[in-house]
């Protein structure tokens, strides 16, 4: 869970502010931080590292440029198919000083465009500058698991992976969009590219955002329905493709330099992920973590009994009216 944040002038003699969202995203990755300050005519790129893969390679850290110093990147995320894809790219020539993902990233992008989008498989968010055709890049993952919000306000574009970080830029000043406040209330939610702050938006999942010119665009690249009706199928079929898809799911997400962990509920949902996780990883070396809230009717029982059949490690983490109000204090 890295923290990223871009500013842009737009038709500005200012250059923007130096480390403005550093200080505000830290909680988000302890593990690094950089800066690179941006001119009147080229972006400020800030970022906060969570290290995941390669993490003691401080060549690793972000913004990460490449050799040329053309396309520079701050990177939320993981591709769990990126050994796969870097492989790739070798093979097509490119020489990596790293085994970060960032750096697959910024090389398929260089390489392909957005077209390397579609050989994506993970979690991301990224801004992407090209200091060649003076343009920001930025897109989030098809299903949007990483956030990305961003406004423009004074001249300037402003994108940041939490809504505490962007408002902290000097030219955001925050407004309640009082639609949106409506829609929450009443549906725990508010739905689109909107967020409770007016011209504040989110990046929407499988969708591109460009910057060129003073302009701000917006594309989807990706979307969930089927290009192909898929043909038929028994049911026994239907269940093994299902099977094969949640496994290879679950194997892909494991990949890391780094111990796994497991939020663990004892429900449904999780209690698979947990079993199919403990099929590629040793279970000794998994640990599941579980909420409970003190009732003899919550599943923290179900969940320390799961752990137990699979060999995992079990922490349960007691969640008080206390605990709770405590938690406040720090965010």
């Amino acid at each position: 869970m890295c923290g990223i944040a871009a500013a842009l002038q737009l038709g500005s003699n200012q250059p923007p502010p130096r480390a403005w969202a550093i200080p505000h995203m830290r909680h988000r990755g302890p593990d690094g931080e950089g800066c690179l300050a941006g001119g009147i005519d080229s972006p400020s790129l800030e970022h906060c590292r969570l290290a995941i893969i390669d993490p003691d390679n401080r060549e690793a850290d972000q913004p990460f440029s490449d050799s040329t110093g053309r396309w520079t990147i701050v990177y939320n995320g993981e591709l769990f198919n990126y050994r796969e894809l870097r492989k790739g790219l070798i093979a097509r020539g490119v020489r990596f000083r790293t085994n970060s993902d960032t750096e697959v990233v910024l090389q398929a992008l260089a390489l392909d465009g957005r077209r390397a989008l579609e050989t994506f498989r993970g979690m991301f968010a990224f801004v992407l500058w090209d200091a060649e055709r003076r343009e920001l890049f930025a897109a989030r993952d098809q299903i949007g698991v990483k956030p990305l919000y961003f406004t423009t306000a004074r001249n300037t574009f402003v994108a940041a992976s939490e809504l505490r970080t962007l408002i902290a830029h000097p030219s955001v000043s925050p407004e309640l969009d009082p639609a949106s406040v409506v829609e929450y209330l009443a549906f725990g939610a508010v739905s689109g590219p909107r967020t409770l702050l007016s011209g504040v938006f989110k990046l929407e999942p499988g969708h591109v955002l460009t910057v060129k010119d003073g302009t701000v665009r917006t594309e989807e690249y990706w979307d969930v329905l089927p290009t192909e009706r898929p043909a038929s199928a028994g049911r026994n079929e239907v269940l093994e493709e299902l099977r094969r898809r949640l496994d290879s799911a679950v194997a892909g997400s494991l990949v890391s330099d780094v111990p796994v962990s497991l939020m663990l509920s004892g429900g449904l949902d999780s209690s698979a992920i947990a079993a199919l996780a403990a099929r590629h990883v040793a279970p000794a070396d998994l640990t599941a973590y579980s909420v409970s809230f003190g009732l003899a009717t919550d599943e923290s029982t179900i969940a320390a009994r799961l752990a137990a059949d699979l060999g995992i490690r079990h922490r349960e983490i007691l969640l008080t009216e206390e605990t709770l109000t405590e938690g406040f204090d720090e965010w």
